[in-house]
């Protein structure tokens, strides 16, 4: 079954994408933005980044990771072994995001409304409404020296919480993570 966003290109909604080195980034959002591939979004929206771990989107990995992968940790460690202040990176959850691991690669979350969290650590700001999204570590484990993050947010109105269900389903089950 289809389901509609709730603002769709086709009905004045904007969608923007980036290519990095980084990764890839894409941004769905009922506004335009300018082009600015780091400006915050404060209202409605879907961002699905795909971070890199071979290329300078190793850094994002690895500070994600950091807090909710312990899997990851060797790679963290490679991270700040190559000069990064150990400081800048956290080894525990943001205090109150709620997490649902869904494997030891796999973790859906929630950051509470006016919160930082997951849910904020990309494009998405603060505001009263809470984020959902999943973060998913791809290929792993090791040998693999380039481990990627897939990172799903999204920030919709309260009414269309089954759509933030879906919209998750679908990113998991194209990376064939759903349980």
């Amino acid at each position: 079954m289809r389901t509609a966003l709730p603002f769709s290109v086709r009905e004045g909604g904007h969608c923007q994408a980036f290519l990095g080195s980084g990764g890839t980034f894409l941004y769905v959002t009922p506004e335009q933005h300018g082009k600015d591939d780091r400006a915050k979004l404060a209202g409605p929206a879907i961002e699905l980044d795909w971070n890199f771990g071979g290329a300078s989107g190793r850094f994002t990995v690895a500070t994600i990771a950091s807090r909710i992968f312990p899997i990851a940790k060797d790679f963290v460690q490679g991270i700040i072994d190559e000069g990064l202040p150990k400081e800048d990176f956290h080894f525990s959850p943001y205090k109150t995001d709620r997490l649902k691991r869904r494997s030891e690669t796999e973790v859906e979350f929630l950051t509470p409304g006016n919160r930082e969290g997951l849910g904020t650590s990309n494009r998405l700001e603060e505001n009263g409404h809470p984020i959902r999204g999943v973060a998913i570590l791809l290929p792993f484990p090791p040998p693999n020296e380039e481990t990627d993050l897939i990172m799903l947010t999204v920030r919709l109105s309260p009414d269309m919480d089954d759509l933030v269900s879906t919209i998750i389903k679908n990113v998991e089950v194209s990376q064939g993570k759903a349980m």
